[in-house]
């Protein structure tokens, strides 16, 4: 992976590219700007007077600050520093840097003037410059972001040649040895890990050649000093243009080339830089291309172009690094290596294939939204949720792994997610009864509140759609069953029905939701629904229901042919199911049941065709 972020930090400098974090915050439009503030000491022979300039942050000149902003937390010491407090950030840090300087490099010289005579400048107009600094300082408002840092004479500490070079040492606290470097190959002084990244660490036995001898450290991630800057250059590049949001986590994705033409190689660097960054400017159409479908939540997301065009087939990967920040240390959550375009493409289809499959039921939702929308029944978070189901992607999956408990303040499901994400991006097989817990760990939680259900069974439908386009679920195979009025529904969920009992169980699941949709149109409630158990019904249970529903519907006068025809085809199904049929989870059982709830409207259209709601008493 390291050789792929070298790649992308040559890119980067070759094209002036600007990979600044920093320039990244103040290119942002957030009702915020940025102002440098100086204590400008102006030396001249035996003269020393001071004054405070102020001038607007510019990133093209963080060198010429000697600004590093991976350095600017906690205690450390250093030239330039965003402003919090004059006491902490100048005299402390700022000037305590300069101190550290003048004593360790005494006889420079800056036209004529010792470095210690201006640190006794300093520290005698103390009281003074903190005055000024103040006054200064009280004029900018609450959303000015402010650095501060010293001037000699009107010039940067960055145009004094010996400044610079301490500064730069002070940033590079290692040992250097002779060997080959582990990036780039070549034989130079090395050092111990590579600068740019902070999970390489010497504190772990995993981490060091040879244990905890750090004096062989170096051995470990050998780099010199070129790949060093490169990395570094290479790791800003992916976190300011290859940075991705993905449902609460973030990650980088990182581009990996196969040997092969250097052009090609920067046409699709540029493309993708171009593409993230949407510059219109810069006149390539792919750069102003709306994004039209989404497999995240991310608006800048960047999978989809690289499913298209023969570009980039057979000759790039991608790596997805899902990263946490934990303080100062990053933390690996997940490294997906070496997806291929061919792989993405795969998932967008799969995508489309679900989208495609469920427009029909969208249908259905749409007809019972206008109802319920006269009604007044839904409120506009729910209107969000709808429109949620008209695209598929990954939020879909989240839904049912990102908290055990909604109260909870943190998502504690994360690993769950992305052991699937992983699945879906390597192809490696999905365990049904895994996914279907968690699936009614959410559906039992709608029931039981009587909240729209049909949106997350919807959900949990959607995803195993899209697990089963994409050979992840390994279902056994369906056994042999005599022809049923309601084949062509069987047909499109055929490899997850596929015995007698789990048909009985969706169309009883059916039939009870039409049960609940005459008591709701009767009542404005729904009694029966604590007949299922907060859907956690085992197969006696289920069995049972039958007679108590046929009876309801009797009591409500709504026992019609339909209705009598769909038993019929459950009872038949019972008869037809062995027990080994029924040796499944509660979770699974359940799980077919909501759906059939889920599908009622699809049922009742093949029984009763477009007379249905004369026929449910609509």
């Amino acid at each position: 992976m390291l050789d792929a972020v070298r790649e992308l930090g040559l890119f980067a400098n070759k094209h002036k590219i600007p990979i600044s974090k920093i320039a990244k915050k103040t290119s942002v439009s957030r009702g915020e700007r940025y102002y440098a503030v100086f204590v400008n000491i102006l030396a001249h022979e035996e003269k020393f007077h001071f004054d405070i300039t102020v001038e607007d942050f510019d990133a093209s000149k963080i060198v010429l600050y000697l600004f590093d902003e991976d350095y600017t937390k906690g205690n450390i010491q250093a030239p330039f520093l965003p402003y919090t407090d004059i006491e902490k950030t100048f005299w402390k840090k700022v000037y305590g840097w300069f101190k550290n300087f003048s004593k360790n490099v005494p006889f420079g010289k800056l036209s004529l003037v010792d470095f210690e005579k201006i640190e006794k400048f300093l520290d005698e107009n103390r009281d003074e410059i903190t005055q000024e600094l103040s006054q200064r300082l009280s004029d900018f408002g609450k959303n000015d972001k402010v650095f501060i840092g010293l001037k000699i004479n009107g010039k940067y500490l960055g145009e004094f040649e010996d400044v610079k070079d301490f500064w730069l040492q002070s940033l590079e606290d290692c040992e250097w040895h002779d060997g080959y470097c582990s990036v780039c190959g070549e034989k130079k002084f090395v050092t111990v890990r590579t600068s740019a990244f902070q999970f390489d660490t010497i504190d772990k036995p995993g981490f060091i050649v040879g244990g905890l001898n750090e004096k062989i450290a170096w051995r470990n991630i050998p780099v010199c000093q070129n790949c060093r800057t490169l990395l570094k250059a290479g790791k800003n590049f992916i976190e300011i243009y290859l940075t991705f949001k993905f449902y609460g986590l973030s990650y980088w994705l990182i581009p990996k080339f196969f040997v092969g033409e250097t052009e090609l190689k920067e046409e699709i660097l540029t493309e993708l830089w171009k593409y993230t960054i949407k510059d219109v400017s810069l006149g390539d159409a792919v750069a102003v291309k709306q994004i039209e479908e989404q497999i995240t939540n991310d608006e800048s997301e960047i999978l989809s172009l690289l499913k298209e065009g023969d570009k980039v087939k057979d000759f790039l990967t991608v790596n997805l690094m899902f990263v946490r920040a934990d303080n100062s240390a990053e933390r690996i959550l997940l490294h997906i290596e070496d997806v291929f375009p061919s792989q993405i493409k795969k998932i967008f289809d799969a995508k489309k294939h679900v989208e495609k499959k469920f427009q029909e039921l969208m249908e259905d939702f749409k007809e019972i939204w206008e109802k319920s929308q006269k009604r007044k029944e839904r409120t506009d978070k729910q209107t969000d949720w709808f429109e949620r189901l008209k695209q598929y992607n990954f939020g879909k999956v989240r839904t049912f792994f990102q908290k055990t408990d909604q109260l909870k303040r943190n998502s504690d499901l994360d690993k769950y997610f992305l052991e699937i994400v992983n699945c879906v991006f390597k192809s490696r097989p999905l365990d049904w009864r895994f996914l279907t817990r968690f699936y009614m760990n959410i559906i039992r939680k709608a029931i039981t509140s009587e909240k729209f259900y049909d949106i997350p069974i919807t959900e949990a439908m959607m995803n195993t759609e899209f697990f089963k386009e994409l050979k992840l679920l390994d279902f056994k195979k369906e056994v042999s069953m005599p022809n049923s009025k309601f084949d062509a529904i069987f047909e499109k969920y055929g490899e997850t029905l596929n015995n007698p009992a789990k048909r009985a169980i969706f169309l009883l699941g059916a039939l009870t939701e039409m049960l609940l949709y005459v008591q709701y149109s009767l009542r404005s409630s729904r009694p029966f629904l604590k007949k299922l158990k907060s859907l956690s019904m085992t197969a006696a249970d289920i069995r049972g229901l039958l007679p108590e529903i046929m009876n309801k519907f009797q009591e409500y006068e709504r026992w019609d042919l339909g209705k009598r025809e769909l038993a019929e085809e459950i009872s038949d199904l019972f008869l037809q199911a062995s027990e080994n049929d029924w040796k499944m989870p509660v979770d699974e059982m359940n799980f077919y049941f909501a759906c059939g709830m889920n599908l009622e409207k699809r049922i009742v259209k093949i029984l009763y065709g477009d007379n249905n709601n004369k026929e449910e008493g609509q």
